[in-house]
């Protein structure tokens, strides 16, 4: 069912208009907790993984475990449920939705030293004939 399909999705993170201060060097994106009350049990360290990759790749800062890092990415999967979005003539399911609601929280250590927390709610419709196989945005 939509578990299954939800495996294949992936999650695009977008930070347009960020910048790096000039003093920061190194970030610890920690593990992205899974507090929902159903999930999916492989969610928390593809969503780690994914928001430590998009960093690393994509800016100079490296990753440490240290509690002085410049920056520090932390957060938990509060929801993720799955509920019919269309019903067939036949009672079953035509298509279902998969809402995903992630709370992240943003540390900066060099600069302004801010904490910004936001919250991300993630809804895809799955069917039968077409799987999410890649979430575009988030």
């Amino acid at each position: 069912m939509p578990d299954d399909d939800a495996r294949g999705c992936t999650i695009k993170y977008s930070a347009s208009g960020a910048s790096i201060h000039p003093d920061a060097t190194t970030v610890n994106v920690r593990f992205i907790e899974n507090r929902a009350p159903q999930n999916n049990p492989t969610l928390s360290q593809k969503i780690t993984d994914k928001l430590r990759t998009k960093i690393l790749s994509q800016t100079r800062l490296k990753q440490t475990n240290e509690a002085n890092a410049s920056y520090e990415f932390k957060g938990n999967i509060t929801g993720y449920s799955v509920s019919n979005a269309a019903v067939t003539q036949v009672d079953r399911p035509a298509s279902a939705r998969l809402t995903i609601t992630v709370n992240i929280t943003f540390i900066s250590r060099v600069g302004d030293k801010k904490a910004l927390r936001s919250r991300f709610r993630v809804r895809r419709t799955l069917t039968p004939t077409k799987p999410c196989r890649k979430w575009n945005q988030v």
